[in-house]
């Protein structure tokens, strides 16, 4: 009876927990199809009135939305793969290898995360314009190329693959690169794509940084073209439909890539 109650418990407090995170997310679906001005009523009555693509249908005829939508693309799925490849690389040469200066340039690069981002922010626009990256795919390409947390992530991962793994496969007359290509990758691909996910949805959904480096509307990507239509707008059914817009490839990323959130590792356990 205590362990029936217990997963009664567990059930009904699941449940209430799936309601509140879900909940925002009906308030924006409904409220992009609903033709309203403010937020107003009980999201309950948003279902019973007429629902409309009007919002959708605007958004969707401005002149540069197709370019914003590219512009996104290039600016997160760029930098994605080349953090992952990037950060996987640094991370199994810091994780298996031994040379001069290792662990000094190790804690160098974790200490780069202690400086606030906002204090080079100047810096680095000065740099860029000097380099006429401004309104560039450049300012957003080489910065973002690869990202000192996921690298430690990555990292302190490989470090439990076994070394017999490795030492196998030197046996067998394969090269550095073949290793990496063709055991350590494929073994870490649980990790590579959790930071595949968290880069791509970061990339896509950076306002920041997107705001200060372009100024041309050809160069927008989708949150900073968006954030311009919705200061026109001014309706709150037009920012939840340009929120949905947005939100549409970040969930289907997650969605493609959700499996290898739970998925296990084929050498858990394996000793050396």
């Amino acid at each position: 009876m205590r362990e029936r109650i217990r997963k009664l418990v567990v059930y009904v407090l699941a449940i209430l927990l799936c309601i509140i995170f879900l909940l925002p997310f009906l308030i924006m679906i409904t409220g992009s199809l609903q033709d309203k001005y403010f937020f107003m009523g009980a999201p309950s009555q948003w279902i019973t009135q007429p629902l409309t693509l009007k919002n959708f249908k605007i958004i969707l005829s401005r002149p540069h939305i197709t370019r914003w939508f590219i512009n996104s693309a290039v600016i997160s799925i760029i930098p994605t793969i080349t953090t992952v490849y990037i950060g996987a690389l640094l991370g199994y040469v810091y994780a298996k290898k031994d040379f001069v200066g290792k662990t000094i340039t190790f804690w160098l690069f974790l200490s780069m995360i202690m400086v606030p981002m906002q204090s080079y922010v100047i810096p680095r626009y000065v740099l860029f314009a000097k380099f006429n990256w401004i309104n560039t795919y450049w300012a957003f390409l080489i910065p973002q190329a690869w990202d000192i947390v996921y690298f430690f992530l990555l990292k302190q991962y490989m470090v439990s693959i076994p070394d017999s793994l490795i030492e196998s496969a030197k046996i067998d007359g394969a090269s550095e690169m073949a290793i990496f290509h063709r055991i350590i990758l494929p073994i870490s691909k649980t990790s590579l794509a959790i930071v595949a996910v968290f880069t791509f949805i970061s990339r896509w959904n950076d306002l920041f940084y997107p705001l200060l480096f372009t100024t041309n509307a050809k160069m927008f990507p989708m949150t900073v073209g968006l954030a311009s239509l919705l200061t026109q707008g001014g309706k709150f059914s037009f920012e939840m439909a340009g929120t949905v817009i947005n939100f549409i490839p970040t969930f289907v990323v997650f969605v493609f890539m959700r499996k290898y959130f739970v998925q296990g590792i084929a050498t858990t356990g394996m000793k050396n």
